[in-house]
Formats: structure tokens, sequence, C-alpha cells
């Protein structure tokens, strides 16, 4: 089962974070740059412990892989499970995956994407999809999509966007609907929409992702 939690606020007090986390929040000089860093870790630290039907205190700590994976600890045990966390517009997105597999999410402002960047990062068919579309919801929807399937492949931005292409499936009577990912073997990706934002989820293959309150 996927789990999703969006958080749009965090504690005042940082007493959440634990110490290698309270460290790297310090070395962030820019407050929007620490800001996010602070929501998403307190999204990805929320959605652990209520999975784990603990608190989200210190004992809890998230962890930069080099490749920029987040990884989770229980008192400095690693947890086998995956997680991905984004942020965007004063908005956090943290999923997680009890299995383990690979996961990917993305979360994106809806705003105006010129064609220059349709046409840089999208390949035909998606270029195609955002014509015959609503532009806006659909070329964040693709972006997004890529960005959740390329983290899930452990790759991130590093790789060529057009390496893999984003299908939108048929309509669900659900607030989850459903990407086929092509050049992803064996991964799945779903779409909602949350008020001005757009989500996706990519991960192995099953049951919708369950978003928590």
């Amino acid at each position: 089962m996927i789990h999703a939690l969006l958080a749009s606020a965090c504690p005042p007090s940082l007493d959440f974070l634990a110490p290698g986390e309270r460290a790297r929040a310090a070395s962030l000089h820019v407050a929007r740059r620490r800001g996010e860093f602070l929501l998403g870790r307190w999204a990805a630290k929320s959605l652990i412990a209520s999975v784990l039907d603990c608190a989200p205190g210190p004992w809890l700590e998230v962890r930069a892989a080099p490749s920029g994976q987040p990884l989770a600890f229980l008192d400095g045990s690693p947890l086998r499970l995956s997680i991905s966390i984004s942020h965007r517009e004063g908005l956090a997105l943290a999923a997680l995956d009890e299995t383990g597999s690979p996961l990917g999410a993305d979360l994106e402002h809806l705003e105006p994407r010129s064609a220059a960047f349709v046409r840089d990062y999208f390949t035909a068919r998606e270029a195609e999809a955002v014509a015959r579309g609503d532009p806006e919801l659909v070329a964040n929807l693709i972006w997004s999509a890529k960005e959740s399937a390329l983290k899930a492949l452990g790759k991130g931005l590093t790789a060529d966007t057009r390496s893999i292409e984003v299908e939108l499936g048929p309509p669900l009577a659900s607030p989850w609907q459903a990407l086929v990912i092509h050049g992803a073997h064996g991964l799945q990706g779903f779409w909602r929409r949350h008020r001005e934002h757009v989500l996706t989820i990519v991960g192995s293959p099953g049951s919708e992702p369950r978003l928590l309150p």
C-alpha cells in the first residue's frame, strides 16, 4: 500500500528534528529553502509516524542518500520502506511504500508552461496531449509525472526527461487517476488535483495511493 500526506505548516518548535536534520536546517541560510526543508521533513515524519503508530519526533530521521533519495531511520536503524518528498508553493507532499519498492512523488503548482518548455522536455506524443487538453493542467501533470518516475528509477533530473513518456489513462471514478509510464518497466503512475496543485505518485503496480487526512 502506498500512503501519501500533504502538509501546509509545521510546528513552530523544531523539537521534531533529529540532530542531523537540525544541522541541515541551520546550514540553509535562504529562508525559503529552509522553510521548504522543514515542511518536507514534517510531512515525511508525520507520514512515517502514522504508519508506525508513533509520534513524529527526533527518533525518526529522514536522511538524504548520495543520490538525493530520502531514507527513513528509526532510532538510528534504517526502516524497510521507501519514501519520497516534494514541496512547492507552501505545500509539501510525502509518499511512502511500506514494501520498500521503488517510489517517486512530485507536487507541482498549476502555472503556465511555455511552448519552449514543452518542446525541450516533452516527447512529441506528450506535446500533442498538452495541445489537445487544458494546457496548464496537462503540461504540469506530465512534468510532475516525469519527475516522479525519474525519482522512482533513482535517476532524478540527471536523466533526459524524454527517456520516459507519460500517457494519461482512461478516467476513473476516483480522485486518483491512472497514468501509464512508458520507459519505466514495472512502474505505474497515479495523479490527482489538489486545489491549485497537481500531485503524482509513481511506484509498483497495485491499488491507488491512500491520501491521509
